[in-house]
């Protein structure tokens, strides 16, 4: 059996400012960092076989936090970078609900230009977990960095969701979400969504 550990990276300024990062290089706030280094103390009991990260500033940051608590070094991914917003990158919500009149949050990127769409975005989770399988196998602990839209493609694409459907998952940041992989019955189960308790 394959256990996906997923962790979103620690807070920044731009989640504090309710901007749209996309894939733009944003640093951990003060806040971020502390809650990386509780998701690290957190990880330690556990520590994955292998470790990847998006290669984002944000995410890489969390990661590298994490590589000096755990002693294991993250491998850069950039199929884990979270979806690009296209123009709206720097804007807050606020701003793109003014500025796309026509369009309400639960629709974008949907006519959004140079925005990565829904349907794109799941097949990069899905190309991320070929890579996955065919670097790792199908045993082990695998823990990977990344961020919150992507992370809920990633789940939504193993549990068989379409890109139609609405995605229920929001994954806080520093949260720790746990996918397991039955290769015998080509069967994902999601064990737990979105634990924090690390950061009480």
């Amino acid at each position: 059996m394959m256990e996906l550990w997923l962790a979103r990276h620690g807070t920044t300024r731009a989640n504090l400012e309710k901007c749209f990062q996309g894939q733009r290089n944003t640093a951990l706030s003060v806040q971020g960092r502390w809650e990386s280094i509780r998701l690290a103390r957190r990880l330690n009991s556990q520590p994955p076989g292998w470790f990847f990260s998006s290669d984002l500033k944000r995410a890489w940051e969390t990661a590298s936090i994490i590589s000096r608590e755990i002693n294991i070094k993250a491998r850069p991914m950039p199929l884990l970078r979270e979806c690009s917003w296209g123009t709206i990158e720097g804007l807050t919500r606020a701003t793109v609900v003014a500025r796309y009149t026509r369009l309400g949050l639960h629709q974008l990127p949907a006519g959004i230009p140079g925005a990565e769409r829904k349907r794109r975005l799941m097949v990069r989770a899905r190309n991320a977990f070929a890579t996955l399988l065919a670097t790792v196998g199908l045993r082990g602990r695998v823990l990977l960095v990344s961020h919150g839209r992507f992370i809920n493609a990633f789940i939504s694409t193993c549990l068989g969701l379409k890109a139609r459907d609405p995605w229920p998952f929001s994954p806080a940041p520093a949260s720790c979400t746990v996918l397991e992989y039955r290769p015998e019955e080509r069967l994902f189960k999601l064990r737990f969504f979105n634990d924090c308790h690390h950061l009480s």
